[in-house]
């Protein structure tokens, strides 16, 4: 069973979505779904960012790249309000850390056997 609520009912957690292309216009930023947790509002920023870095990734494309890149263009989302004690998630610093990651297991991976 999901804790997101259906259109119409927001959750407390809403997620917006800006265009780091346009990171000054506030009409590139978007609405997101909106979650009853915190923690479920995140993972969809997460996936959200995991898929704009694959968007702009290309084989054999390092991590300084990728996220040069994706920071140039990709999505980045954030979540309203941070709850307290709870610390403030950014897309920037994940995306850092995914970007490695994707990099680092493409590099780790056989070659194709011709």
């Amino acid at each position: 069973m999901s804790d997101r609520k259906p259109a119409g009912s927001p959750g407390p957690f809403q997620v917006h979505v800006d265009d780091n292309y346009r990171y000054l216009d506030e009409a590139a930023s978007a609405p997101g779904p909106s979650f009853q947790r915190y923690a479920d509002a995140v993972e969809w920023c997460r996936q959200r960012v995991e898929a704009s870095l694959a968007e702009c990734h290309e084989p054999g494309m390092g991590s300084g790249e990728l996220l040069a890149r994706h920071r140039a263009s990709g999505d980045d989302p954030w979540v309203t309000p941070v709850p307290e004690g709870e610390p403030h998630w950014s897309a920037w610093e994940y995306a850092a850390e995914a970007a490695d990651r994707i990099c680092t297991s493409e590099a780790s991976a056989p070659a194709p056997s011709t």
